[in-house]
């Protein structure tokens, strides 16, 4: 029986994977989430505690609240934007094995094997493009899927590395095509489409440099005669290309550079930030990522030194170089190319070095074979010398090879956790916080999210910073009261504290060990076991019948508005603050009259303020300063009295039912109560959620008590829905649509068009 010759070098890169990820088989098995608690057990990093949970949450999005595009994450950090974050992975491949899996932890462990093997077989394609032989192709495949780069990328969890890493080697291939073939249109719009693919994979970083990548080879393209017509051409082909891959991803780019300008990331970092002082150059070959057997064996490429494309890839490894040790030529990509100012460190970069020395390798063995061949003695020999290459670059990763990190059963420790069990059993809408977790890292979402319990931090590579630190670090200095306006409930530790305004509940017992001996609970902190109860907590929504607005600057509102809250006088069970717009005009009488209150900061007013405040004074509202007396400050006194005077109690505070339909779409019942609102949810900051009473009347939602939101009920809503849709994210889906569209459409015709071609030859 005769086989196509490519189907053996497919099955042997399919076996490698099996044999490679035989522990991921198991429906639960992940890798650890440890941490400096465990020195026995290596980090998983982003894995278990990153994109697994995101992994989570897109599928339960879709098979259970069935909503294709979960734009907002209820989970950490008292809700957050999901889809639009550009780490996040939803329109891309790993969602089709999230969906076809019993588990999301299963199909996030397929999808890394998936791509683990695209790897492998894209890069076979390419070398035997370049027309070398298919078993030699072969071990460079395995070399560039099983390099220690790779694996420890796997094993650091950084599915943003290894998806757009594993289709590297087509965009190549592909734009050797374009510039080879007549046909550039079909490849130039299949580059665009990888291009797309490495964005929606949540590697951005990736892309940046494979755009450097392509461009060069564009570039590259244009030596040699004709240059008018090879100039064209690659005009064409970058057109096409940046056409298709603006049009696929706009529903993710358009709304993420919104979503960055208010985040963490909207200050670029400086030279040294972004490059991270580079790498040394003798390191990148003495301490390879690729390991020291690609290197060897790239070394007889260099023969090929006559060859146009040779020489080319030999270019590109120069130019990797560049890049990875910040020389000047990365400063001009920093300095004048869009978002490399907002990309950190160049470690991601070095995939630009593995991809070069892989295909030099693949010349170096083909040199190495040619020149046997060449020789009549070992004519006979000349077939084994490239079946020894294969078996050589597979003993060197068998022995030699990075591998794997040990597992554990993710179900057994969400079942065993006493601590985060018990909490998720309570009733009413709340949050928890662990309270070793203080910031972004170290989060345990991966065993609170399946529960559906909601953290106050939480494990995330973006936020912002009106939230953290900026409304956290004031929370600490009260933390039973600030903490409880966030909705914070329970508290856990790994040791005995003592804070005003939280009650000891119990103490749990412990997760136990796994299979290996290790504890179960991971990280350590996850198992409490010590619970508290925030004895100030505030439910998810409720009404209040007294409100203070702040108007004026947006920093000193900002501060007043802080002063205020921490001041033993005020209580959030019954009272709002309000951080309103710079200009007391922006407002109506109607609406400036349901407040008991307003304090003018700096640049509130004008000359035509003076009747508007006037009628709010006259109608029994309290002014500070109270500028129609001619006053020109006030002390903390006056307000104290007005705050003493609302009284109030946390015993008294309706809860309102709050339905949750999908991540993005919340309903309210407020049963026509007339007050503010208040909604501990941080969607005033978020530009995107909308509120709306029952008949569909837009609301207007407010910015409270430091970071939360509030909308002003008149008394005849009998509920309000709040919907997140990110600006321009319905623009970038219109865009992406169309797109998809026009392309399958495209193909679909090429395809019939070929088959009719060759129908007619027959």
């Amino acid at each position: 029986m005769k086989f196509n010759k490519h189907v053996i070098p497919i099955l042997i890169i399919l076996i490698i994977a099996i044999f490679t990820f035989s522990a991921w088989f198991n429906l639960y098995e992940m890798p650890y989430r440890g941490g400096q608690e465990i020195s026995s057990v290596i980090e998983a990093g982003d894995f278990t505690a990153y994109n697994a949970v995101n992994a989570y949450i897109t599928r339960e999005s879709i098979l259970n609240k069935h909503d294709l595009t979960p734009l907002w994450n209820p989970y950490i950090l008292s809700g957050t934007p999901f889809f639009i974050k550009p780490q996040v992975a939803v329109y891309h491949l790993q969602t089709i094995f999230l969906l076809l899996s019993p588990n999301s932890w299963l199909g996030i462990k397929l999808s890394i094997i998936f791509h683990f093997i695209l790897a492998g077989i894209s890069m076979y394609f390419l070398i035997y493009y370049l027309k070398i032989n298919n078993k030699i192709a072969l071990a460079t495949g395995i070399i560039f899927m099983s390099n220690p780069y790779i694996i420890n990328e796997i094993n650091r969890g950084h599915t943003n590395i290894l998806y757009p890493y594993s289709i590297v080697p087509l965009i190549i291939l592909f734009t050797l095509k374009a510039l080879d073939s007549k046909n550039w249109l079909k490849y130039g719009a299949l580059v665009g489409v990888l291009f797309a693919l490495q964005i929606h994979s949540g590697g951005q970083s990736i892309f940046l440099f494979t755009s450097v990548l392509f461009g060069f080879m564009l570039f590259y393209n244009l030596l040699g005669n004709n240059i008018p017509n090879r100039l064209v051409k690659v005009i064409l082909i970058g057109t096409i290309t940046l056409i298709i891959l603006l049009g696929l991803a706009a529903v993710k780019i358009l709304p993420s550079s919104d979503f960055i300008e208010i985040s963490s990331r909207q200050v670029a970092f400086s030279f040294e930030r972004s490059s991270g002082g580079g790498m040394p150059f003798l390191d990148i070959f003495f301490k390879s990522p690729i390991g020291i057997l690609p290197i060897l064996l790239a070394i007889p490429s260099i023969f090929y030194f006559k060859k146009k494309r040779y020489l080319m890839f030999f270019a590109i490894l120069a130019l990797s170089i560049l890049i990875l040790t910040a020389s000047p030529l990365y400063y001009l990509l920093w300095k004048y190319l869009p978002f490399f100012d907002r990309q950190k460190g160049l470690s991601k970069a070095i995939f630009l070095f593995i991809t070069t020395i892989s295909i030099l390798c693949a010349y170096g063995m083909s040199y190495v074979y040619l020149k046997v061949k060449n020789h009549n003695f070992l004519k006979s020999k000349t077939n084994y010398l490239s079946y020894f290459f294969v078996i050589l670059i597979i003993g060197n990763f068998v022995v030699l090879g990075t591998h794997l990190e040990p597992t554990s059963d993710i179900n057994e420790q969400i079942n065993k956790n006493q601590i985060l069990q018990f909490i998720s059993k309570q009733p009413d809408k709340f949050r928890f916080q662990n309270i070793e977790t203080m910031g972004i890292d170290w989060g345990i979402g991966h065993v609170s999210v399946p529960l559906g319990l909601e953290d106050v931090f939480g494990y995330d590579n973006i936020w912002i910073p009106d939230y953290l630190p900026a409304y956290l670090s004031v929370a600490n200095s009260l933390r039973a009261k600030l903490y409880g306006i966030l909705n914070m409930k329970y508290l856990t530790s790994t040791q005995p504290i003592n804070i005003t305004g939280f009650k000891f509940i119990k103490k749990f017992d412990d997760c136990g060990q796994d299979k290996n001996n290790n504890p179960l609970c991971q990280p350590l902190k996850s198992k409490g076991p010590y619970l508290y109860e925030n004895e100030l907590y505030l439910p998810r929504a409720y009404v209040v019948n007294h409100s203070i607005l702040i108007v004026g600057n947006e920093d000193q509102s900002l501060q007043i508005m802080y002063a205020l809250m921490l001041n033993n006088k005020f209580d959030p069970s019954n009272t709002l603050i309000i951080q309103g717009q710079q200009h007391i005009n922006s407002y109506s009488q109607n609406f400036l009259n349901n407040f008991d209150a307003i304090i003018l900061a700096a640049e509130s007013i004008d000359q035509n303020s003076i009747n508007l405040l006037s009628q709010f004074v006259s109608s029994g509202g309290k002014l500070y300063p109270d500028i129609t007396q001619g006053q020109q400050s006030f002390n903390i006194q006056e307000i104290e009295t007005l705050l003493n005077s609302f009284g109030g109690s946390y015993n008294n505070i309706q809860e309102l039912d709050l339905t949750q339909k999908t991540y993005d779409d919340i309903f309210i019942d407020t049963k026509n109560q007339k007050g503010f609102l208040v909604l501990s949810e941080k969607f005033s900051v978020y530009p995107g959620w909308t509120a709306r009473d029952n008949k569909g009347n837009i609301m207007a939602i407010h910015r409270a008590n430091g970071i939360i939101s509030a909308i002003n009920l008149e008394g005849h809503e009998n509920q309000v829905e709040f919907r997140y849709s990110p600006p321009k994210f319905k623009i970038g889906l219109i865009i992406s649509s169309i797109t998809s569209i026009i392309l399958l459409f495209y193909f679909i015709y090429t395809f019939k068009s070929k088959i009719i071609g060759d129908k007619n030859k027959t």
